[in-house]
């Protein structure tokens, strides 16, 4: 949601905010490195919609869950890891 100072925010189906939920830690041991929303993508040089965040790690690091959900996929794919 675009607030009028222009900010963003983003909230569940009931009008909460999803602030608390956005800010989980999936990976305690990792490091953050990058975020949701536009960016210059890092191998194609033009900004693009990002629409996921970034980590990273020592291979073998537990990642625990951030919330609820179903996994989908699980596998490897050229450039995600």
């Amino acid at each position: 949601f675009q607030m009028q100072d222009g900010s963003t925010d983003y909230f569940d189906e009931d009008g909460r905010s999803a602030q608390q939920f956005l800010l989980r830690n999936p990976l305690p041991a990792g490091k953050f490195r990058s975020g949701f929303g536009a960016r210059r993508h890092p191998i194609l040089g033009y900004v693009r919609m990002h629409t996921g965040v970034d980590w990273s790690a020592a291979i073998g690091t537990p990642i625990i869950a951030a919330g609820n959900g179903v996994v989908e996929k699980a596998g490897w794919a050229g450039g995600y890891g």
